[in-house]
């Protein structure tokens, strides 16, 4: 049986040190269906104010490429915002490209995804809560220099895949400032 994974993204724009900052908070549940349930949490900021609209879809971008990284096969993308949820779904940014700011990011997301067996899914915004807090928590954090996962699974060797992982994934233009698994 396939494991089922979820990727919830909120956001949270900051403004402090005279320059605006986006926050995002992700959160990947992993085999739902198991006993031994696991998360991934992550806290990251954007060194610049993004719209909310813009915000959803970078984060929905950071959440795929984690997903691949982390080589986390069947996804299933939760969002709160319906217009980011049917334009991902659309996956023709060519001939339906959907909103004019999502456009670049979108296509970006529909070409990191091709080879994944995903979908995405709109939500309610009272069941995006634990990304919601993420996010307003990461709004309060200092963004370190330099970012330490932790990874507390009980289930784990001392070894742990997804935090090696981790340790080599190309963040980009997203800066992490916390990423705990459980």
């Amino acid at each position: 049986m396939d494991q089922i994974f979820f990727c919830d993204a909120s956001v949270c724009v900051q403004q402090n040190s005279n320059a605006a900052q986006t926050r995002i908070g992700i959160f990947i549940l992993i085999s739902p269906t198991h006993s031994l349930c696991s998360g991934i949490f992550f806290q990251v900021a954007v060194r610049r104010a993004l719209q909310p609209l813009e915000a959803e879809a970078w984060a929905l971008l950071l959440g795929a490429k984690l997903t691949i990284a982390l080589n986390l096969p069947g996804t299933v993308f939760l969002t709160d915002n319906e217009t980011l949820a049917t334009a991902a779904n659309r996956r023709t940014i060519i001939h339906d490209p959907g909103h004019w700011t999502l456009r670049p990011i979108l296509a970006e997301f529909t070409c990191d995804t091709e080879n994944l067996h995903h979908s995405v899914i709109k939500i309610g915004r009272a069941t995006n809560k634990v990304a919601d807090n993420l996010a307003k928590k990461a709004g309060q954090a200092v963004i370190p220099s330099s970012c330490c996962f932790s990874c507390k699974s009980l289930v784990h060797s001392r070894n742990c895949t997804i935090q090696s992982n981790l340790e080599n994934f190309q963040w980009g233009s997203f800066c992490p400032i916390s990423g705990l698994y459980l």
